[in-house]
């Protein structure tokens, strides 16, 4: 198998949670999971903002908040054989911001049962690029019995042969 791959650019600003750019003939992205829970109280925001005088309050009281609960069960198994050539070329590969689990993958790669939890507040939210933030105020009330529980009972396998 022969693989040839040409290109000027890769440009990514943002990438979130269990996301990925793959580049090649062979890219084995299985099984990969993400749960989260986010409260905002004002939101993502873009680039080139100005936000004055805002009161932003998150309430969030549970008796158990955002539980989470993972059981996969993954297996993979490959085998390949003959002759392997690869030759990859690019000028730049240029990533803003990567969130958990994000990757970027150029050739081969196998990236086998990917799995992230998360619970977030924000008072204000996630900023991208320049934003200006004047004379705010913020209020996060989460006051839960159980915060966010994780029960990550996933079973994973993965094995790569390759001859040639």
């Amino acid at each position: 198998m022969e693989v040839t791959i040409n290109f000027d650019q890769i440009q990514v600003k943002s990438m979130d949670s269990s996301s990925g750019i793959f580049v090649g003939q062979i890219n084995h992205a299985y099984g990969w999971n993400s749960q989260s829970k986010s409260n905002m109280g004002f939101g993502k925001i873009g680039d080139h903002n100005v936000m004055a005088n805002i009161e932003s309050v998150v309430y969030d009281d549970d008796h158990v908040d955002a539980p989470m609960i993972n059981k996969s069960v993954l297996t993979e198994n490959k085998e390949e054989s003959g002759a392997h050539h690869s030759e990859i070329k690019f000028a730049a590969i240029e990533v803003g911001t990567m969130d958990t689990n994000a990757t970027v993958s150029v050739g081969e790669s196998s990236q086998a049962g990917w799995s992230s939890q998360a619970k977030s507040n924000y008072g204000n939210g996630t900023f991208v690029g320049d934003s200006v933030l004047t004379h705010n105020k913020s209020i996060i009330k989460d006051d839960d019995v159980v915060d966010s529980p994780v029960n990550d009972q996933d079973r994973v396998s993965s094995s790569m042969i390759q001859q040639g």
